[in-house]
């Protein structure tokens, strides 16, 4: 990158974070945050105690208990002030809360990164936050539908999920199958994730149910932490591996010959992009954002129609090797796509283009 791209930049970019467990956002987050470093930019993030970001000196942990924590609020702007940011990125939707405050009291211009397709509230307070953001960024598509609907006329950028992977080697297989104490001639369809309820973990639990009856060599793996109710199911089914949660789940995706994605609500799907970049094959519900991965292949069942779904994983199995062919093309198209420079450069330009008389 030239010096004049570097001295173009922001000197300060404060990200406020306040989520509490390390997802796809947050991810994401320290991703943009390194690569800004990188590239010359002062980054820095604030995010609530204890922190989920690698310990370091550009990272500020806030002891904050929640919206109502005025005191809170007052520490976050504290350490804003002795920043001197000339922009502040919000990664999630209390962040954004915090942000438009102290964005407010500051004069300083507000980005703000939306992931998810949850419908936008229009109470007073969610139409004083828009109003204050200078800039909105959508991961997907769909988002940036989404908000267009809810937020008529503000500047509104798409900018994807950055991901980095490669195929998976015969080596990496046979360490994740051993890991999970797989059987190497074992079929395995694996899902990532919180299944919190829009992930809709029922409807793997259902679709592992009919796997055990009509396809004795598929075992079903469900990386990260269910509710009661399915972990419950999970146990019972014979052909389900459920791990809990597992702090690093990225070395797992090398046992699965299938990813399925049955969420029912997705801003983009980054559980799902780190199979597809590993040139895993996937199959998803339509649930919105995973269509920018797949375009028109496909890949993807009705919203909300468990039937559809489950037919759509009996056909992809019947046709694996078919699709592991297809799939090595989308690896490839997907690692152009949604890389790391990509995601990083967007968020360069947005901060670049912000009107002058803001970064002042």
């Amino acid at each position: 990158m030239s010096d004049r791209t570097i001295q173009a930049t922001p000197r300060r970019v404060v990200h406020l974070s306040t989520e509490q467990s390390m997802r796809g956002g947050e991810r994401q987050l320290a991703i943009l945050h390194q690569g800004l470093a990188e590239r010359g930019c002062n980054s820095s993030i604030l995010c609530r105690e204890p922190s989920v970001f690698k310990t370091e000196s550009s990272v500020h942990p806030v002891s904050w208990s929640g919206t109502a924590d005025v005191f809170g609020l007052l520490r976050y702007l504290k350490i804003c002030r002795q920043l001197l940011p000339d922009v502040l990125h919000c990664h999630d939707s209390k962040a954004f809360t915090l942000g438009a405050i102290i964005g407010a009291i500051t004069s300083t211009p507000v980005v703000v990164t939306r992931r998810v397709l949850f419908p936008i509230r229009t109470h007073m307070l969610n139409r004083w936050k828009y109003g204050r953001a200078a800039q909105l960024v959508a991961v997907s598509n769909s988002v940036e539908q989404a908000l267009r609907r809810a937020v008529p006329g503000k500047p509104i950028q798409v900018i994807a999920d950055g991901v980095q992977g490669a195929p998976v080697t015969a080596a990496q297989r046979q360490a994740a199958r051993q890991q999970l104490a797989l059987n190497e001639d074992a079929i395995v369809i694996g899902s990532v994730g919180h299944f919190t309820e829009e992930k809709n973990a029922a409807l793997l639990m259902d679709a592992a149910q009919r796997l055990s009856q009509t396809r004795k060599n598929v075992t079903v793996v469900c990386v990260g932490p269910l509710d009661e109710l399915q972990g419950k199911r999970a146990r019972s089914l014979p052909n389900v591996i459920a791990t809990g949660f597992v702090a690093d789940p990225l070395e797992l995706y090398a046992a699965f010959d299938l990813y399925v994605s049955t969420s029912l609500l997705e801003g983009l799907g980054s559980a799902l992009l780190d199979a597809v970049v590993r040139d895993i094959p996937s199959i998803a519900v339509d649930s919105g954002g995973v269509r920018d991965i797949f375009g028109d292949r496909p890949r993807l069942s009705s919203s909300g129609d468990g039937y559809d779904f489950i037919r759509l994983l009996e056909q992809t199995l019947d046709a694996l090797d078919s699709f592991r062919e297809d799939s090595r093309d989308l690896g490839i198209e997907t690692r152009q796509r949604f890389s790391l420079d990509a995601m990083i450069q967007g968020n360069l330009d947005i901060y670049e283009q912000l009107p002058p008389r803001m970064r002042q």
